[in-house]
């Protein structure tokens, strides 16, 4: 039984088939940090943990990346809230994220992405439409 898809381009069902069979990459957006995590965060993440997992069970080869948006107005106020640098509030929830996914079972993400610290994801949000997927070949080279 093939993996179909919904094309949000054209609408329809459409059977999944990679560019560069057996390899997947998949790009998620994550969360901004700006606080703790939410019931939201944690459906995302089971939804694409669950998608991540299937690729893998029917054999492809899954690069699995998520963003932070580490630097955005919610976390500069925060970080004057609490005395703090916007860095510091990131940096604190970024690490409770990852323990409350891991309580989850998160098995997936092969690389985190900052929008503050990788130059690639800054120039994201101003890029036109359809023009960040030149940027892909970025995300996924990995060290």
């Amino acid at each position: 039984m093939a993996l179909r898809v919904h094309n949000t381009l054209s609408g329809t069902l459409e059977e999944f088939v990679p560019l560069d069979p057996p390899k997947v990459g998949m790009y998620v957006c994550g969360v901004t940090v700006y606080d703790r995590s939410h019931i939201g965060h944690a459906r995302a993440l089971v939804v694409f943990d669950v998608i991540y997992r299937y690729l893998r069970f029917i054999g492809y080869d899954v690069t699995f990346v998520r963003n932070f948006t580490d630097v955005d107005d919610k976390i500069i106020q925060r970080a004057h809230e609490a005395g703090l640098s916007a860095t510091q509030v990131s940096e604190s929830n970024i690490a409770a994220f990852d323990e409350d996914m891991k309580v989850l079972g998160e098995r997936g993400i092969t690389k985190k992405w900052l929008a503050l610290t990788d130059p690639c994801q800054a120039r994201l949000p101003t890029a036109a439409a359809g023009e960040w997927w030149s940027f892909m070949p970025e995300i996924f080279h990995l060290d």
